[in-house]
């Protein structure tokens, strides 16, 4: 009986550890597929972008398999994911992103490839003088460990002064090897530095990427090809301008650039792109006056000096200082933003280098203008009036200015603005001569009328062309503003200057022929109580 029960518990061990193997076959032999994800094109945002891939038709089986999808970005949104397949036959049952830290594709631009070569046969080099001087090393501690002479027998005169003599010879021989061998060393270790910064400088290498597990399942064996959309963060663009003038009498030339830069792990080759408007030192930029106020101080404080004013400030919403051959491209509308669609595919590297795109050109009809605001800068800027400028979806950024084929510097484009005409500043012109002094003229002492105390101001703005064309020209200057009753501002000379009473601004419009000069006065007087002290004096 016992021997009966042994041989049905063998029996049905046996049984079970087969259905065992037989399930684990099945489950271990689910196929898994792989599949290079091929990108097609970018949709790019101020910050961030979405890529879309595909990949070839894949043979899948019958039921479930998983594929596995390598060459996707080391970085994505998982919550963005999107695959579609137009075989209706094939079923996405989930997806799964992961790093892959194991990225056999050896990327980067040609530049990039071929400085890795000569600096790999450059350590190649300075491995084997390595060798080679250690080897000599080795020979000359040698040498040192055998130079004890004699034993038990002794060692007569004459051999010992060979031996001596030969141990002087090799060691002289090859300590000065030794040490030509170093001085090489040296040359080739920083040839070998030199050539690995210049390639950090490229910012390129071979990063991690990342996959996407996608689990499927098919009603019958067939092939199928996958369309996969996901946003990273990995990627930017920030416009940038070319403005050119070549004449005054000639449309403004100006390009539409982008900057572009992404680190995604992935380089792009040969990619379709989209930008889309979702997200010398030296200032240029036409200064503003703001609004001077006067109001009173504190009973004891003083502040009685006109130069004591703030001295005015420049508008930064419109002009703070920013710390980006026409091809194939249109404009294309959504219900958010204006894209640009570039045509002809471009190759952008993994490794955050900026790299310039080129999206249009304009010939822009323009009005030429000079402006000073001495007061602030004794300096005159040429200035471009554009109208209808709505039309060429213009973003705010950074131009390098180019005059007569000259760089003259940076200014800045900034379109968010609800006036009819784009104004660019297109550089300073010191042929131009502006200067702003204080004068005393008759009424501008300070007097006393009972219990009011009142104060003149007199200026005088000069301008001179000394260019050898008639150049017309817009000056500004300001005059303080009351927001007390008791503080009255009067204006007695404006030259006959258009008056902004709002901002307290007066505008001259000019023409000076060449060598021509005019002079401007301005005198205001300030009236207020005697024991009062006004601030903005």
């Amino acid at each position: 009986m016992n021997l009966f029960l042994r041989a049905l518990k063998s029996k049905l061990y046996t049984a079970v550890t087969f259905c065992f193997l037989i399930s684990f076959h099945f489950l271990s032999a689910q196929t898994t597929l792989t599949a290079n994800a091929l990108l097609q094109d970018v949709d790019i945002f101020k910050r961030g972008a979405t890529l879309h891939h595909k990949t070839k038709k894949i043979a899948i089986p019958k039921g479930n398999s998983g594929l596995l999808v390598v060459q996707i970005s080391k970085q994505v949104n998982e919550n963005s994911i999107r695959i579609n397949t137009s075989n209706p036959n094939v079923s996405i049952q989930s997806i799964s992103f992961e790093k892959n830290y194991i990225n056999e594709t050896e990327g980067g631009s040609p530049q990039y490839k071929e400085l890795k070569e000569k600096l790999d046969a450059e350590k190649n080099k300075l491995d084997t003088m390595i060798s080679k001087r250690k080897g000599e090393e080795g020979v000359l501690a040698l040498l040192e460990e055998n130079r004890k002479l004699g034993g038990s027998t002794g060692v007569s005169p004459d051999k010992i002064s060979n031996m001596i003599a030969y141990y002087r010879e090799q060691y002289i021989n090859i300590a000065a090897h030794i040490e030509a061998l170093r001085k090489s060393e040296d040359q080739q270790a920083d040839r070998v530095q030199k050539l690995q910064k210049q390639l950090d400088q490229l910012g390129e290498s071979t990063q991690e990427t990342g996959q996407l597990f996608i689990k499927l399942h098919a009603t019958q064996a067939t092939h199928a090809d996958f369309d996969i959309y996901y946003f990273t963060n990995q990627v930017s663009w920030n416009p940038f301008y070319e403005i050119q003038v070549n004449s005054l009498n000639q449309p403004l030339i100006l390009a539409y650039k982008a900057n572009v830069s992404q680190q995604t792990g992935i380089d792009w080759q040969q990619v379709h792109l989209k930008f889309s408007s979702g997200n010398p030192n030296q200032n240029n930029n036409v200064p503003v006056l703001t609004p001077w106020r006067l109001s009173f101080l504190d009973h004891g404080v003083r502040s009685l000096s006109a130069r004591s004013a703030p001295k005015m400030m420049l508008n930064t919403a419109k002009l703070a200082d920013k710390a980006e051959a026409e091809e194939e491209v249109f404009v294309e509308e959504n219900q958010l933003n204006n894209s640009f669609v570039v045509a002809d595919p471009y190759d952008v590297f993994s490794g955050g280098q900026a790299q310039a795109v080129e999206l249009k050109e304009y010939q822009l009809p323009t009005e030429y203008t000079y402006f000073t605001a001495p007061k602030l800068d004794e300096t005159a800027f040429l200035i471009g009036k554009i109208t209808d400028w709505e039309q060429y979806n213009l973003l705010p950024g950074n131009a390098n200015l180019l005059i007569d084929n000259n760089y003259a510097g940076t200014s800045y484009i900034n379109p968010n603005s609800t006036e009819d005409t784009l104004t660019l500043s297109l550089g300073r012109d010191d042929r131009i001569y502006t200067k702003y002094e204080k004068v005393e003229e008759e009424g501008s002492k300070t007097t006393f009328l009972g219990k009011t105390k009142k104060r003149g101001y007199s200026y005088e703005i000069t301008v001179k062309n000394t260019r050898n064309e008639t150049t017309e020209m817009e000056v500004v200057e300001q005059f303080p503003l009351s927001t007390e009753k008791d503080i009255v501002v009067k204006l007695i000379n404006t030259s006959g200057a258009e008056v902004n009473n709002e901002k307290g601004e007066l505008h001259w419009k000019i023409s000076l022929e060449p060598g021509e000069a005019k002079v401007l006065k301005i005198s205001y007087s300030i009236s207020f109580p005697k024991d009062k002290h006004v601030s903005g004096i």
